[in-house]
């Protein structure tokens, strides 16, 4: 019995995920420019951060560190967006984000290796 409990506690925590609160985040919203370079700026510390993206803050160097282990499916195709739009959009901003999340130059290639069936 003991085995069992122990073996359920250790799949539970294999099972772990981010929160779906922002799950259903309209992702059209990262079309609009303005709505991107806000989003830059609140993960840069540069600007106010709206709901999704104080919600989003919280895990996002985590997720950037761990290639989106604990993401869920919607979550990497929505960072996947992210990076992709942010990158073409404001190039010179999106350096100022490697350089918080990545400085080392070590985690972006792996994540979007990790990323890119999303």
């Amino acid at each position: 019995m003991k085995i069992a409990i122990v073996l359920f506690a250790v799949l539970s925590l294999g099972a772990t995920k981010y929160p779906t609160d922002f799950d259903k985040f309209d992702e059209t919203r990262l079309d609009n420019k303005m709505y991107l370079l806000e989003c830059i700026k609140c993960y840069t510390d540069k600007g106010p951060c709206d709901d999704a993206g104080t919600f989003f803050k919280k895990y996002i160097g985590s997720a950037i560190a761990t290639r989106c282990a604990d993401c869920t499916d919607i979550q990497k195709h929505l960072l996947k967006l992210f990076y992709e739009k942010g990158t073409a959009a404001y190039p010179k901003q999106m350096l100022l984000f490697n350089q918080k999340y990545d400085p080392e130059g070590k985690y972006f290639s792996d994540l979007a290796a990790a990323l890119s069936k999303y």
